[in-house]
Order: structure tokens, then sequence, then C-alpha cells
């Protein structure tokens, strides 16, 4: 029996807007990740991922995968737009090429998950859970007090 690509990696259903301008990868990414339950919203360049963005206000978006060299906006400035928009987003650049390379040219920091294109689709996927898990324990760890419960003592 075929087993399906859902069967052996983690599973979401989160939102999640993928930004490339290689459609082939595009297309491949999202099938992943439709695959495993997650919503995804496609777009071709940091431009149109900006103007999806604020043509749908209120609209959530867990987290941005983003290639790191793209035409027009590349990955970190969209990640810094992106963040200014959805302050709860989170930010996972991909590139062919290493990170140390990238580093090099200034579009990618501490501050924002990377991942090569070449990963295994089980890598890939791991990845983007673990992100949105550890964004999960931040919102926890974090909430403003004055978001939390007020007791009063007697």
């Amino acid at each position: 029996m075929a087993r399906s690509i859902s069967d052996v990696i983690p599973r979401g259903n989160e939102t999640i807007l993928f930004v490339t301008s290689e459609r082939s990868q595009r297309d491949y990414a999202a099938w992943i990740l439709r695959e495993l339950g997650y919503r995804v919203i496609e777009a071709a360049d940091g431009q149109e991922a900006i103007c999806l963005l604020h043509n749908c206000p209120g609209r959530r978006v867990d987290l941005v995968i983003a290639d790191a060299m793209m035409p027009r906006v590349c990955g970190k400035s969209l990640a810094h737009r992106i963040a200014a928009i959805l302050p709860k987003s989170r930010i996972l650049l991909t590139s062919h090429h290493s990170p140390e390379l990238i580093s090099q040219h200034d579009t990618l920091n501490a501050e924002l998950a990377y991942i090569q294109k070449s990963a295994t689709r089980t890598a890939f996927a791991k990845k983007v859970r673990e992100i949105l898990d550890n964004a999960q324990r931040e919102e926890l760890l974090f909430t403003p007090a004055e978001e939390l419960e007020t007791v009063e003592v007697a």
C-alpha cells in the first residue's frame, strides 16, 4: 500500500503565505503544504504578497515562506514589511544558496529562519512545524499582562 506524504511528516492547519517567483517551486511547495493540511496562499513575488495582505485586512497568516532573493522585493525586505502589517506572523526564507552566502549579501540575519530549497519534503515540513510550534509557545509565554485574567485578593 502506497503511503501518503502526510503519513510520515507533521501536519498542521495554519495559514501559510508562500512567495517565490519560481512557478514550479511554488506549485510543488504549495502541494506539499496542502497535503499536510495547511491553508496556502500563493504570491509570485514580494510585491504581490504585500498587495494580497493589504487587500485582505484582518486575514491571519501564521507563516510566510519566501525566497530570500526575488526580483522587486527580496525576502528580508518582505519580512520587514510583513512584520509591520502582521506582527505575529513568522518568516521562513528559502534559497538555493547557502546561508553564509546569503548573509554576505545582507539578506539573512539571526532573527529570520532559513532552509535551503534543496531540503527534503520531510525536512521542509518539520521546519515549518517547528517554526509554527515555537510561535505558539512564544505567544503563550509573552501574552501582555492586560490580556491575562486578573484575580483580586481580599
